[in-house]
């Protein structure tokens, strides 16, 4: 295929990232769609020169198009998605991959039944520095993972919740928007959460979502990991604020919010600092910090060219629907624990 010709479903801010990065990719691919109901989308598809549609069952109708990437409010993938499957449409999917774990098992069925490649958009896989620091500790360069510590603490402007979805459980929250990248991201580099503990308030905010959460989880390998996030807390340690993956949207803050440390030594991201110790491993040692560089790259740009080679069929999805909804059932569980406060609870009773 000399250029996919691409329908971006949702025009909010990461329908819209979707639509500038699709922008850059020279002759591979086009947007030549926006499905949008919204009348401030007019404007949008304007500005990007494509065709408007109210749904997608019109755009289907009108046709024209090679791919899609579904970019709607969480609780309209899992439908958008089994259209555009029906029609037999590569597809996109942004996270979360569907409104609930069990709601994306139907997703997966359609996927597989109908032979039909669906991409799941955990954008931060594709990042050259996770891509680097998985590979480091599969090949024991901090020895038997131990610990680790993810802070996702970053304040959102009070407009930001005008948005009513981000106001609703079952969409909002930082668990939602922000844990699950957390979340996806340890499973991508230690493998499978076996349980997890929450504690969530909405002590700031009073919304009916929480504004804070902390899950303590344990993976299938014995490594336990922290997770603190929340939306209501001035704070650089976020990777939102620290990576640098979106320069336009977000700065690149001098500091970092993942912590990995293992029998052998230590890593630190995003700004990829190797601790261990020189001779002798003791306490009382000095440690010697090694900064790792990595040839950065837009993570939107690496996933979209991942996903034009899935179109093609060269390659399989990085991240498939039932690999995304094990972390969202991750994440349910973590909710769950929360709200009911019960704990441990195990992420594949979110599946049963």
């Amino acid at each position: 295929m000399n250029e996919c010709r691409i329908a971006v479903i949702g025009a909010g801010v990461i329908g819209q990232q979707h639509l500038a990065t699709i922008a850059k990719a020279a002759d591979k691919a086009k947007a030549v769609a926006l499905v949008d109901p919204l009348p401030a989308s007019s404007k949008v598809a304007e500005n990007v020169g494509v065709r408007l549609f109210p749904d997608t069952a019109s755009l289907l109708k009108d046709g024209g198009f090679d791919a899609a990437i579904v970019a709607s409010p969480n609780a309209t993938h899992v439908p958008i998605a089994l259209e555009l499957i029906d029609a037999g449409i590569p597809i996109l999917v942004e996270k979360p991959v569907a409104e609930t774990a069990r709601a994306a098992i139907r997703l997966a069925e359609a996927a597989e039944r109908k032979n039909v490649p669906v991409l799941v958009g955990h954008h931060r896989r594709h990042n050259p520095i996770i891509q680097e620091a998985r590979s480091l500790i599969a090949a024991g360069r901090i020895g038997k993972p131990v610990v680790a510590t993810v802070i996702g603490a970053m304040f959102k402007n009070a407009g930001y919740h005008d948005v009513e979805w981000r106001r609703q459980p079952g969409s909002g929250g930082p668990m939602l928007i922000n844990m699950i990248h957390e979340v996806d991201l340890l499973r991508y580099i230690f493998g499978d959460i076996t349980e997890v503990v929450t504690l969530a308030s909405s002590a700031v905010r009073g919304l009916d979502v929480e504004d804070s959460a902390v899950a303590s989880v344990r993976f299938e390998s014995g490594l336990l990991a922290n997770f603190t996030v929340t939306d209501a807390a001035v704070s650089p340690w976020a990777w939102d604020l620290t990576a640098g993956e979106v320069p336009k949207r977000f700065p690149a803050l001098p500091a970092s919010a993942h912590y990995y440390s293992g029998t052998e030594g230590a890593i630190s991201l995003p700004d990829f600092h190797i601790w261990s110790y020189p001779g002798e491993k003791s306490w009382y040692e000095p440690m010697m910090p090694e900064k790792h560089t990595v040839q950065p790259e837009e993570p939107f740009s690496v996933q979209l060219k991942h996903f034009l080679s899935v179109v093609d069929g060269n390659t399989e999805p990085l991240v498939t629907v039932r690999d995304a909804m094990q972390s969202l059932a991750c994440v349910e569980a973590m909710l769950f624990s929360a709200q009911s406060r019960m704990g441990p609870v195990s992420p594949q009773s979110m599946l049963s």
